[in-house]
């Protein structure tokens, strides 16, 4: 193998590397992205349903403060149910 050849075959080697390793940095980078959105809309998610979880627990315990009150009213001993 002559030098001008190898020279030109160490230059495609070289070009077609460097054309690899772009798209490769741009899929891990595009992957990356959609991993942090995923995890981003996750979080909402959650953050939504303790949001809504603390709702449903405060109408809860005013309902059952309001029952209490209302049985203390007509004179029903309430018990806990196991």
């Amino acid at each position: 193998m002559s030098q001008d050849e190898f020279t030109k075959l160490f230059k495609y080697i070289d070009d077609r590397l460097n054309k690899t390793e772009a798209t490769i940095a741009t899929d891990v980078a595009s992957l990356r992205e959609e991993v942090r959105q995923g995890f981003d809309q996750i979080a909402a998610r959650l953050d939504d349903d303790d949001t809504e979880r603390a709702a449903y627990e405060a109408v809860a315990n005013r309902h059952d403060a309001q029952i209490q009150e209302l049985a203390n009213h007509i004179g029903l001993k309430l018990s806990e149910v196991s």
